[in-house]
């Protein structure tokens, strides 16, 4: 098995030098030009990055994540939902790192084998950081009109993180 994807990986280097020379392509100097749009792309997306982490950290420090925890305890305790996955639901859609950092912590608050652990990375593996892709990739390319792409990203955010915690619940509780 390891040797066949191998085998795929190969021939895909291969195949992009190889059907560059085969259309008489300048091929370094298409590297080149990549490389150097490239960088203008990251240099323009650096604002975006630190905005939004810089908002991300004033909610972090403001205890916004423990209010909303403790307010909505009550209503998620109904339907047996951790409430400790919260931060991550919110979390989710506006960064990938912060929700790291808070699967990181839900890890080592209830332990690895918890519900509240593996519900919030069965989470994490069904969302997106929709904000995120919306802002720097969309933002990278020129795209002016994202209205409905915002829409339906969050619309599928809701879906994973509504299917991961019904199979969580009842696959481990």
């Amino acid at each position: 098995m390891i040797a066949f994807s191998s085998l795929i990986f190969a021939s895909i280097i291969l195949f992009i030098p190889l059907h560059g020379l085969s259309n008489r392509l300048d091929i370094y100097n298409s590297f080149l030009n990549g490389g150097r749009n490239s960088f203008q792309v990251v240099v323009n997306i650096i604002p975006t990055i630190v905005g939004m982490y810089v908002a991300i950290g004033m909610l972090r420090a403001s205890g916004f994540f423990d209010f909303l925890e403790i307010q909505l305890d009550p209503f998620l305790s109904l339907f047996n939902i951790p409430a400790a996955i919260v931060p991550l639901i919110i979390m989710r859609p506006l960064s990938g790192s912060g929700s790291i950092a808070l699967l990181a912590e839900t890890i080592q608050y209830f332990g690895p084998d918890s519900i509240e652990a593996i519900t919030a990375a069965t989470i994490l593996g069904s969302t997106e950081t929709t904000f995120y892709v919306v802002s720097v990739y969309f933002g990278a390319v020129g795209v002016k009109h994202y209205r409905y792409s915002v829409a339906i990203g969050l619309l599928a955010d809701l879906a994973g993180i509504i299917s991961a915690i019904v199979v969580c619940k009842y696959l481990f509780l």
